[in-house]
């Protein structure tokens, strides 16, 4: 999965989940989990724009006293189902590893058991193959040395998770 196409089921299932209005969508995401991905508000709206001319979302206008109008985005059947296109499609990529690994993890609930498995089993191998690359790095003074060790904890710590998922836990 791309980044581009991570930014768009990230506000796609916010509209899903919780419709507001604009403001309020492009507020949360930005200061809940949109940053980790690097979601500005400015992105948000026009990705909101895209989707509305798409037919993936439809907005409610409504005006209270002296306020600017707001504009309430709803989800579409259509939406329903690019959001469920998009998460199946997203993790058989195998660039999904790349991304943040909290922000991935959101959005597989919807995929079938056998899907998600699988998935979790693709992030967990390419975190083992990375924490083996970085082991037989050359040897690094100072902080570099300190860099290598906090990439191979948290990668540690990632498949800690990506297990805890696979052993069905938290599924």
């Amino acid at each position: 999965m791309s980044l581009t196409k991570l930014k768009e089921l990230t506000v796609l299932g916010a509209v899903r989940d919780h419709p507001m209005h604009g403001y309020g969508l492009a507020d949360t995401l930005e200061k809940h989990i949109g940053w980790a991905l690097g979601l500005k508000k400015s992105a948000i709206y026009a990705m909101l724009r895209r989707f509305e001319r798409q037919g993936l979302v439809s907005r409610d206008t409504s005006k209270a006293s002296n306020y600017p109008e707001r504009h309430t985005f709803h989800i579409t059947e259509t939406g329903r189902q690019a959001v469920l296109n998009l998460k199946s499609r997203a993790f058989e990529d195998t660039a999904a590893p790349n991304l943040p690994l909290a922000v991935v993890l959101m959005h597989m609930d919807d995929l079938p058991s056998q899907a998600r498995a699988a998935a979790l089993q693709r992030l967990k191998d390419w975190r083992v193959s990375r924490i083996e690359g970085t082991e037989h790095s050359s040897e690094h003074d100072g902080a570099a040395e300190v860099a290598l060790e906090l990439i191979a904890d948290q990668l540690r710590l990632e498949i800690e998770y990506i297990d805890r998922l696979l052993a069905g836990s938290d599924l």
